[in-house]
């Protein structure tokens, strides 16, 4: 490689990065939650569906259950309970 070469590439890099530095600054930042949102009522409650239904739309058909996701601890212990208890 020659000496032009070199030079033509770390200057290309740099443009580069200020081009990709100076459109980060000037694009609009994440907002972020300011306050947290209290919990209340569980997902068992009759008010819970309406919430819902009015945030997310028309509320759940008849049959649908509603259940609070487990911690990933605990769906990790059962998947793996069926992977090594599986026989081959």
């Amino acid at each position: 490689m020659t000496r032009k070469m070199v030079l033509t590439a770390l200057i290309s890099g740099l443009v580069t990065l200020l081009a990709v530095f100076v459109t980060f600054k000037l694009l609009p930042s994440e907002k972020e939650i300011e306050r947290q949102l209290q919990r209340q009522y569980s997902t068992g409650d009759p008010q819970f569906r309406r919430s819902m239904g009015v945030l997310l739309g028309p509320p759940p058909r008849a049959g649908v259950k509603v259940h609070e996701n487990r911690p990933w601890t605990e769906k990790l212990h059962g998947e793996f309970a069926a992977i090594f208890g599986s026989q081959l």
